[in-house]
């Protein structure tokens, strides 16, 4: 059990890490929201989308199987278009 304890200790420090870069990439989007109005281009790119994927398929050597990490990139994707849409209607 204190291994269990150990191990969970470990992924929530890196839950934490996780959280900081999630909170800095919105910020980025949210700036790429804002330039997006500007030049009057849609919020969705699924093209840049697909890109990105393929990029991280190619660095991808975790023990998650490319669908899995393409699954949480997805639901990243689909949250940062909504920070964008934020920033359209406000």
């Amino acid at each position: 059990m204190n291994e269990l304890r150990v191990l969970r200790k470990k992924i929530l420090e890196l839950d934490k890490e996780l959280l900081q870069i999630i909170i800095r990439r919105g910020e980025i989007v949210k700036k790429i929201g804002a330039e997006k109005i500007k030049l009057r281009i849609k919020i969705e790119n699924p093209q840049r989308e697909n890109e990105l994927l393929e990029q991280l398929a190619s660095l991808n050597c975790s023990p998650y199987t490319f669908e899995m990490i393409e699954k949480v990139y997805i639901q990243l994707f689909d949250i940062s278009k909504e920070l964008q849409e934020k920033s359209y209607n406000n």
